[in-house]
């Protein structure tokens, strides 16, 4: 009965005591009003609104063999990144994929050729502003070290005294 109460003061209806029931029918409505109202968070929207991601930072790119390993921090409210790359400094490259992660292996980068790389964020809001770009990298093939010889020895004397038979 506190909003009877309270609609009795401030709206000035009277004794509620008395036989009327379109006045008690009034406040019980009224009182449903609120109840919905307070229920459906005051009456405003009750859905999030989704923003933008913010641009991705710390990216660390790492030349193989025939591929580059990118990484980057997480970035809060994204549901995945795109991966740009270029052969040109300064501008934003091609689209070469997509992660849900904050990584990317670009398994189609080729050995001897400079790459730079930038990453977006992405959501339902759409997708955040361009990472700063990376320095360039190159992938190359891996020099193979041959193992040392064995099965040699060595002996003290002039090489360049040798006998000549």
């Amino acid at each position: 009965m506190q909003i009877q109460s309270v609609l009795v003061s401030r709206f000035c209806l009277g004794d509620l005591s008395r036989n009327q029931p379109w006045r008690l029918f009034s406040l019980w409505i009224a009182g449903v009003a609120v109840t919905l109202l307070a229920a459906c968070g005051g009456g405003g929207s009750s859905t999030a609104t989704t923003v933008v991601p913010a641009m991705p930072t710390g990216m660390v790119v790492t030349a193989g063999n025939s591929e580059a390993s990118i990484s980057w921090g997480a970035v809060a409210g994204a549901t995945s990144y795109n991966i740009y790359r270029s052969t040109s400094q300064g501008q934003q490259g091609i689209k070469v994929g997509a992660s849900s992660t904050p990584s990317y292996v670009d398994a189609t980068a080729l050995n001897d050729a400079t790459y730079y790389y930038e990453v977006t964020a992405d959501n339902a809001a759409g997708e955040g502003p361009v990472s700063p770009q990376s320095a360039g990298v190159t992938p190359v093939l891996p020099v193979a070290v041959p193992a040392a010889p064995s099965g040699f020895t060595a002996t003290q004397g002039n090489a360049l005294g040798g006998r000549r038979t």
